[in-house]
């Protein structure tokens, strides 16, 4: 293997790189619509969001859902994920779920920051769907609310009679995994995590200078 052959494979391998992390920086996209602050814990049969894509994106994978849970020692509920219809089941119903400690919940969720990674099942999310959660039994804890209203929170006694607007907001959101782009500047459901630009431009700063080293290279070569 000749010393320019080798010296190109590193500048492929550094663009193919710098693609891939600039494609990582776009990928997580955080969806919410409570204002963060957590107020009183109520006992739903079924309580759940309706969440909307961003503007600009057709579908995404549903990678992780996050919710403030009241404090006891089973911690124990059921998790759905419907489609608009908060009937049509995308994903079979995730049952008895122990949730443990969730990550990624701002510091005003006082209770129970619980999270369950639902990034290995597959689940894929167009338009609007719903996330609904509902506790086993009396004493394994209750889905924590704010004082806002979005209009996007429900109740009921099932999955088909969640349509009792709650007059606050479930503290449940989710992580989506874009499948198409989000146009620049485009209004999103609920609020977009901002991205350090530094972060974003970086691999493609990275990505030029790498073309540039080539180029010099080869055209500084006695054979040119």
């Amino acid at each position: 293997m000749t010393r320019s052959f080798r010296i190109l494979a590193v500048a492929v391998l550094a663009v193919v790189l710098a693609l891939s992390s600039a494609q990582n920086a776009f990928a997580v996209t955080e969806l919410a619509y409570d204002d963060g602050v957590s107020v009183s814990g109520v006992l739903p049969i079924y309580g759940g969001v309706r969440f909307s894509l961003p503007t600009g994106v057709t579908s995404a994978k549903l990678l992780y859902i996050r919710f403030d849970w009241s404090i006891t020692a089973t911690n124990e509920l059921n998790i759905y994920v419907t489609g608009p219809d908060h009937v049509t089941l995308l994903t079979p119903a995730i049952l008895n779920v122990a949730t443990g400690t969730g990550v990624g919940c701002p510091g005003t969720w006082v209770h129970s920051c619980s999270g369950y990674d639902v990034s290995g099942l597959g689940i894929t999310v167009t338009g609007d769907f719903y996330v609904i959660v509902q506790p086993q039994a009396q004493g394994t804890g209750n889905p924590m609310a704010d004082a806002a209203n979005s209009g996007r929170s429900f109740d009921g006694a099932n999955l088909a009679g969640l349509t009792n607007v709650l007059t606050g907001d479930w503290l449940i959101r989710v992580d989506i995994d874009p499948i198409t782009s989000v146009a620049a500047g485009a209004p999103v459901g609920g609020f977009m995590e901002p991205v350090n630009k530094l972060v974003v431009f970086a691999p493609y700063l990275a990505l030029f200078g790498v073309i540039g080293a080539v180029a010099v290279f080869f055209w500084k070569r006695p054979d040119n």
